[in-house]
């Protein structure tokens, strides 16, 4: 640790900062609080979905969707797919502790849109499969 101690003091607070911030991203890995945040508000027939952060309230929204021409909604994994009636989807990826909540966000300002869970019917299908042994 003697090159530690030989270090000019900028140089110091850089190794500090860096090792801060590894050490944050390896706890923020572990606990599933991986990626970027979304938050979801609606305007007249569009759903806004922009990125939590400090600028919430002036940032321009990531993504719009058109709620008439929404067909329906899928999860899966920590992906939320939102699909126009022409194919078209729009994926936002979510820290896998946030996926409920955002789905339930989603839920109260569309309560009419399908939503199909892909995560529920591949464990449905795994079950009723026979052993192969």
């Amino acid at each position: 640790m003697d090159w530690l101690a030989n270090l000019d003091s900028s140089a110091s607070v850089m190794f500090v900062i860096a090792a801060a911030n590894l050490l944050l991203a390896v706890y923020r890995w572990r606990t599933g609080n991986w990626g970027l945040d979304y938050q979801v508000e609606k305007a007249d027939q569009q759903l806004l979905i922009k990125q939590k952060g400090l600028k919430i309230g002036t940032q321009k929204p990531e993504h719009e969707v058109d709620i008439g021409r929404l067909s329906h909604i899928q999860v899966a994994s920590n992906v939320v797919s939102f699909f126009y009636q022409s194919g078209h989807a729009i994926d936002v990826f979510l820290p896998a502790k946030r996926l409920t909540s955002f789905i339930s966000e989603v839920v109260d300002l569309v309560p009419n849109v399908e939503i199909i869970n892909l995560d529920k019917e591949s464990d449905k299908k795994s079950d009723k499969e026979p052993n192969s042994q």
